[in-house]
């Protein structure tokens, strides 16, 4: 395994758009997408690299974007497997 690339949607529904290379990054596993407007869906899918290439696209994740309720600083979103995904939260 030599890394992941993330893609978005951008809230835009039919776009696929790289939001994370992490060509040669193996130990980043958490991305932070920033500027998101409130209360729209958001859809992630995930591919692993190595030396054969990419891998298959996981299945594509969704999210709402909402406003974070005060004494939060920041929710990201894990994608741990085709199956689970994370959210961490400070």
């Amino acid at each position: 395994m030599s890394g992941y690339k993330l893609y978005s949607d951008r809230g835009l529904p039919g776009n696929r758009d790289l939001i994370y290379d992490g060509t040669g990054e193996t130990e980043i596993l958490q991305y932070t997408h920033s500027n998101l407007v409130t209360g729209t869906q958001y859809y992630y899918t995930l591919e692993v690299l190595n030396f054969n290439g990419p891998s298959e696209s996981s299945a594509w994740v969704e999210r709402r974007a909402c406003e974070i309720p005060s004494g939060f600083q920041s929710l990201s979103v894990k994608l741990e497997s085709s199956t689970q995904t994370t959210l961490v939260w400070r």
